[in-house]
């Protein structure tokens, strides 16, 4: 079944409305405007500004334009592997091209790969694109939607995917984020909910899409867990978040 969302969503695909907004070698989000690439702010990084700026996480750092996890929260390198093949899988219009495609630059496929492929297919979830690049002009942040999936009611549904970090996904001090998120603690899972809404707050705003439903899954050693964004807290934090990141200047 297809509804009006997920049609609208593959014409804006096919038609190439999501292509102004790309991810350079660099590392960092650019968006053509009036035939000029400009750099846009990540926007991992201007929440973190924002709502949990005396985090001592950082668990990524970059060098020489490429992002390394710290030890303790699992290597980087399978991260982007993982994300990779999902990616070629998402994006392959056929099973036949799946296999030439990944076999390209893959001996086999990554076991946490399939662990998300088990994922999906448990909940009924068939993927339309990954690794889409969007951004808000009028603040000028970019960042990109891991994956659109549509489930059997031909709703979309946004995933944002972690690997790694067995035993600190959710690991925390009782350090709560900034007002409102109250609720909401200082660590890699609550960080990637506030990333995540903001994502689909940009996809309704910039092209009205609305996303019925959103998750963060984790794919870790023992297994792969979803956990679902609230839909009040979605409904209830969005302008205030976009309204926050408005009138920072970073």
């Amino acid at each position: 079944m297809h509804s009006k969302n997920s049609e609208k969503f593959k014409f804006c695909l096919e038609a190439g409305l999501f292509g102004h907004v790309k991810l350079n070698k660099n590392g960092y989000f650019t968006c053509n405007v009036n035939g000029k690439d400009l750099k846009l702010k990540g926007l991992c990084k201007q929440l973190k500004k924002c709502f949990y700026p005396n985090s001592k996480l950082n668990y990524t750092k970059r060098k020489n334009g490429v992002k390394k996890r710290e030890t303790k929260f699992g290597g980087m390198m399978l991260g982007l592997q993982v994300h990779d093949q999902l990616k070629i899988f998402a994006n392959s219009k056929s099973f036949e091209e799946f296999k030439k495609n990944i076999y390209k630059d893959y001996v086999d496929v990554d076991p946490y790969f399939m662990k998300a492929l088990k994922w999906l297919k448990e909940n009924n979830l068939k993927p339309l694109f990954s690794e889409l690049p969007v951004c808000d002009i009028d603040t000028m942040i970019g960042t990109a939607v891991d994956m659109i999936c549509e489930n059997k009611k031909g709703e979309l549904i946004a995933i944002e995917w972690k690997t790694g970090m067995d035993n600190c996904f959710s690991e925390h001090k009782n350090v709560r984020l900034n007002i409102p998120f109250f609720n909401l603690f200082d660590c890699p899972r609550d960080h990637a909910f506030l990333q995540l809404a903001m994502t689909c707050f940009f996809l309704r705003k910039e092209f009205k899409l609305p996303i019925s439903k959103a998750y963060v899954v984790h794919i870790y050693t023992n297994n792969c867990n979803g956990y679902e964004l609230d839909k009040d807290f979605i409904s209830d934090n969005f302008e205030y978040v976009y309204n926050m990141l408005s009138s920072f200047n970073f």
